[in-house]
């Protein structure tokens, strides 16, 4: 299985542990057997301006922006788990702000962009068309109730 490698450059501690528990529960679901790595960075606004205006000409701070490595094809024959599948940029600010715009909790909108950048890793992509868009959507929204069941059981447990 594939394993998550963070590198936390944001004074937020719980993001880490948020992603952590995230991952647990959704990778055996979107990566199953496919190996290697997946490295998520956790940055401020100036770093994702930046990534952002580099890598898509958008010179703002956007939530996540995903870089993937391999077609789904290719994922599913890498033999080494050393080898990078993908990188996952998370603004930890932006992501603040848009749990408080859309009512939800720092943990549920950060989990959602992972899910949402992992999507994108395995070849998802709602800008093509809008079929695709419902398609990733409807799987966004069946792992986050995975991982809603996941957390209800283990503070109920």
């Amino acid at each position: 299985m594939a394993t998550l490698a963070i590198n936390n450059e944001t004074d937020n501690p719980r993001a880490c542990q948020v992603l952590e528990e995230t991952w647990q529960v959704v990778a055996p679901y979107t990566l199953g057997d496919i190996n290697g790595i997946l490295n998520v960075l956790l940055c401020d606004r100036e770093t994702m301006t930046v990534l952002n205006g580099q890598y898509r000409q958008k010179v703002y701070a956007t939530d996540v922006l995903s870089f993937q490595y391999y077609t789904p094809e290719e994922l599913a024959t890498l033999a080494s788990s050393h080898e990078d599948i993908g990188d996952i940029a998370l603004c930890i600010p932006v992501i603040e702000g848009n749990a408080v715009s859309h009512g939800v909790s720092f943990e549920e909108e950060l989990s959602f962009m992972l899910i949402h950048g992992i999507l994108h890793i395995l070849g998802y992509d709602h800008e093509i068309s809008e079929e695709q868009a419902q398609h990733m959507r409807e799987l966004e929204l069946d792992l986050l109730d995975r991982l809603s069941q996941s957390r209800r059981c283990k503070h109920n447990g």
